[in-house]
């Protein structure tokens, strides 16, 4: 597994060292001392749009950080499947995550991004809903656990790309910054919800089934709080930059 890691860094490497142009010339005006930086991080932060749809965007990626520390649980302990069976499953799953992030460049030709984002987390709420709800009443069984997880991650890869290019938009100067607070927050949220459900040692489905819930739900609040002064932000961003 290390060896296939590293073989592919490499190929990425090579490409980009190669092939790849360069894109943005250095700004020599920006201070990377720490005191500038943080400034730079707190004002990012204090950005209605940036704060609304990274946060509610994390929450939503959440739901597939959820899945890879919990699928082994639910498939391997609890359905009592192979390796070889779980494997063929994950790789299934993947599938609608992929897919639904390439669907997303032909949806872009007829919704904008801030309608695709809030319907694809609605979605994502509604199915972790039914999914925890199912669960817990003891309907769902193999097949349909495949299906509700097929279904969230499909909605993970439609709300994902919209979230990062969402918060981005105001940024013009300080988009390498912006981008990189961006990520640490999207991969601190899932890093800490997986560790929760790597130390807890929960048994059964339906502790992993709440968790996607509640951090969908966390999500659907953080946008419905912060929607109308992101869309106000968003507006004005030709105008700043």
């Amino acid at each position: 597994m290390f060896g296939a890691l590293f073989a592919v860094v490499a190929a990425i490497l090579t490409l980009c060292w190669f092939l790849l142009p360069e894109g943005h010339q250095p700004d020599r005006g920006i201070s990377l001392r720490p005191k500038p930086i943080l400034a730079e991080y707190a004002a990012i932060l204090r950005h209605p749009a940036f704060a609304t749809y990274a946060f509610a965007g994390a929450f939503s990626f959440s739901g597939l950080f959820t899945y890879v520390a919990g699928s082994p649980i639910v498939f391997m302990d609890n359905f009592h499947l192979s390796a070889t069976a779980y494997s063929s499953i994950f790789a299934l799953l993947a599938t609608g995550f992929i897919g639904s992030s390439q669907f997303n460049a032909l949806l872009l030709k007829r919704f904008a991004s801030t309608t695709l984002f809030a319907a694809g987390l609605a979605v994502q709420i509604v199915t972790t809903a039914v999914f925890v709800v199912g669960t817990w009443a003891g309907w769902y069984g193999l097949e349909a656990t495949i299906m509700m997880f097929f279904i969230t991650l499909s909605c993970v890869g439609i709300t994902y790309p919209h979230a990062a290019s969402i918060a981005l938009l105001p940024f013009a100067r300080n988009a390498g910054s912006a981008a990189a607070m961006l990520g640490f927050i999207q991969l601190g949220i899932g890093a800490l919800i997986s560790s929760g459900i790597s130390f807890g040692k929960s048994s059964g489905n339906l502790p992993i089934i709440a968790i996607l819930a509640v951090t969908s739900a966390i999500g659907g609040v953080v946008l419905m709080l912060g929607r109308r002064r992101a869309q106000a932000a968003i507006d004005q961003a030709p105008a700043q930059n």
